[in-house]
């Protein structure tokens, strides 16, 4: 039970609103309002058929209730919008395909606002929108809250402070920046509360590894679940100055100089020096390939609570905890995510975070909002889906050559599935620079295909046109040679005329060395439905496991070797062994992949004679069995039930061992006594039937 669940009664309160978020109904008698790029503040009048140009127009219209709809479109961020909604009646802003740039002069030194979008509105929501801070070295937050109440959910924020040359220079920022520094009245502060940040990709933020940009910044109480962050130079999650009271669940933080940071200091507050950075919950998390894990520093309280998180890949110190605070349920191995070098973080099948979560906390849906079970929840952002049982994500990069404005209606680029377009783009309506794409699919639970294309709807002519697609990735699933680094290598390429180009191209890659592209000259005359496509045939599922325990003997290396053995076999294939005499006495963490296509299999661990020997007592115990993603009967050995126990000789013994054990109550224990002589292949084991599913 959590410390500050005894403490505070709020935390009730905040509980009942992660088991599901529900978005208030706006009074019947106010407007909605649309944003358009092609909208005018000054002769329009917000209707959906007389757009405003600007969300900070649209703000300043808004009223309790209002939801603000923002057209697909590129608009100029830098701006404040502190309009307050009411208790049940929030202002929604809501983006239908909205990207926010910095201004388009360079803004270095800009200082009011600090954010791409800078709110100070109490109940306010900010939902779907891409900022981009591309190519600018400020303003150096994309989206700061300073308001009350607020949820900052299913946005997309990248390169924020991204500029190779500005080095570590500057105060800092983030990719959201929750900072409870602007007040009404400074001199009666009340404290910001009820912010809830969820749902958010952030990623490319800061230069190198200078620890002033974070991926989410906190400096007050807040929620933050179901986020990912990587490739940030800072910390993934940062607390700080007034931070205190805060959640942090259910993310996957990569990539970064710190996983997560906690952390105050006396000359840091901005209203409240005599408090520390307390009662703050960290669980469910994944903290992988970082310089530091989960990090305190400097001026901590003793009430924060660390369950369940997967930290891996921590190069200097994966968990650092001051003033006796403790950490539990942690798991150390490799999370097992499907494409780590794509950036694709939802769970492959056997990964080590399915079901080592704790449900304490946890929302009850994931960042594509499939469900969470009531208990053996999985650590991250994305729970594990089986095929077929849900929806997954089809993640890509792709650019073209036409810029925006130019005539349209020609030529498309296109995301299909098993010959269905799954996403669809105009050339002539998104820039020439690469742009991140997330399409939600059915899981399939069969093979499929995956095909992308360049696709002439008009005939015309003096349109010469090229597209490139990088970074595949599909959520859970395997998709072969994704960023194109082996050329064409597992994908087919066709086309319906011979002028099409279509190969690899190593001169604008998205990252790594290549991309694919597709071209067509302007010297021929396109017809109809031309096109040219890459196609890839998906695995439904992987059927790869994983098997982790833990395992250890009682003889001590170097003792003559090639007697006895230690093994784990699945349906009969031994898939791990040891020689008792080669590795000491102490517990050993074991990790072993295998594969089974059969709707169960037989798991079985067994302690074997290879060549037979008197004089030679030999222990062997095994603890916390597991399979990524499946359920084991019994696998911490608090008692056989589950198992069953054979051997080929009476002398060999199997039990449960209560004086010898990693974790619980008790271990299995396979010996065979130093008065009796063995033979060869003599063996004893336990083993158990488990469901592939």
């Amino acid at each position: 039970m959590l410390k500050r669940m005894l403490a505070f009664s709020l935390s009730f309160s905040l509980l009942a609103g992660f088991a599901g978020l529900v978005a208030p109904v706006a009074s019947a008698d106010v407007p909605d309002i649309y944003v358009s790029p092609s909208g005018s503040n000054t002769m329009g009048d917000g209707s959906e058929g007389a757009p405003y140009a600007t969300i900070l127009k649209a703000s300043q219209e808004a009223e309790p209730g209002t939801t603000v709809h923002v057209k697909a479109g590129t608009y100029a961020g830098a701006f404040i919008t502190d309009t307050d909604g009411e208790p049940g009646n929030p202002i929604r802003y809501v983006s239908e395909g909205a990207k926010l740039v910095p201004i388009a002069a360079d803004s270095d030194g800009i200082t009011d606002p600090e954010g791409i979008w800078e709110n100070r509105g109490w109940y306010v929501e900010i939902d779907g929108f891409e900022v981009d801070g591309t190519g600018k070295t400020a303003p150096p937050n994309g989206i700061m809250n300073q308001g009350s109440y607020v949820e900052v959910k299913n946005n997309y924020i990248h390169n924020i402070a991204n500029v190779s040359t500005m080095g570590c220079s500057g105060k800092g920022g983030a990719g959201i920046n929750i900072l409870d520094y602007y007040q009404d009245n400074p001199s009666s502060p009340v404290r910001m509360t009820g912010t809830k940040v969820f749902n958010n990709i952030v990623r490319d933020v800061g230069v190198g590894t200078c620890n002033k940009y974070h991926g989410i910044y906190i400096s007050t109480s807040a929620s933050v679940y179901n986020n990912v962050a990587y490739d940030i130079s800072g910390a993934g999650i940062h607390l700080y100055h007034d931070a205190y009271d805060v959640d942090i669940v259910n993310n996957t933080v990569a990539a970064s100089t710190f996983g997560v940071v906690v952390s105050s200091n006396a000359g840091s507050h901005y209203h409240w020096p005599s408090q520390v950075v307390d009662y703050v919950n960290v669980i469910n998390n994944i903290f992988y390939d970082t310089s530091y894990g989960i990090y305190e520093y400097d001026q901590v309280g003793t009430h924060n609570e660390y369950y369940n998180n997967l930290v891996n890949t921590s190069s200097i110190a994966p968990i650092t905890l001051l003033n006796g605070n403790t950490h539990s349920g942690t798991v150390t191995t490799a999370p097992g995510f499907v494409n780590y070098a794509a950036r694709d973080f939802h769970l492959a099948s056997g990964s080590n975070a399915i079901n080592a979560g704790t449900s304490t906390l946890a929302p009850a849906t994931d960042l594509e909002g499939n469900s969470r079970p009531s208990t053996a929840v999985d650590i991250g952002a994305y729970e594990f889906t089986t095929p077929g049982s849900g929806t997954t994500t089809l993640t890509f990069y792709h650019k073209d050559s036409i810029p925006t404005g130019s005539t349209a209606t020609y030529w498309y680029k296109q995301a299909l599935i098993n010959g269905t377009v799954v996403w669809e783009q105009d050339v002539a309506t998104d820039g020439t620079g690469w742009q991140a794409q997330s399409v939600p699919i059915t899981t399939p639970s069969a093979n499929f295909t995956l095909q992308f294309r360049l696709i002439s709807k008009k005939s015309v002519s003096n349109y010469p046109v090229t597209i490139n697609v990088d970074d595949v990735a599909v959520g859970g699933l395997t998709v072969q040679n994704a960023g194109f680094e082996s050329g064409a290598s597992n994908w087919t390429a066709a086309q319906t005329l011979a002028a099409f180009g279509s190969a690899t191209s190593t001169s604008s890659p998205h990252a790594g060395s290549a991309s694919y592209q597709f071209t067509f000259p302007g010297s021929t005359v396109s017809a109809i439905d031309a096109n040219a496509s890459i196609t890839q045939t998906v695995p439904a599922a992987s059927l790869t496991r994983t098997l982790t325990f833990y395992e250890k003997d009682n003889i001590p290396s170097p003792t003559t070797a090639g007697y006895w053995f230690k093994q784990a076999l699945v349906n009969g294939v031994v898939v791990w062994e040891q020689d008792v005499g080669t590795d000491g006495t102490g517990w050993q963490s074991r990790t072993v992949s295998f594969t089974s296509t059969t709707p169960s299999f037989v798991l079985q661990f067994r302690l074997i004679s290879k060549i037979g020997v008197s004089n030679y007592p030999v222990a062997f115990n095994v603890d916390q069995v597991a399979i990524g993603g499946l359920t084991l009967t019994n696998g911490g050995f608090d008692s056989l039930t589950g198992w069953t126990y054979a051997e080929d000789l009476a002398a060999f013994d199997g039990v449960v061992d209560t004086a010898v054990k990693n974790s619980g109550t008790g271990s299995l224990k396979l010996s065979f006594p130093g008065s009796t002589g063995s033979s060869n292949n003599d063996d004893a084991s336990v083993s158990q039937t488990v469901s592939n599913s």
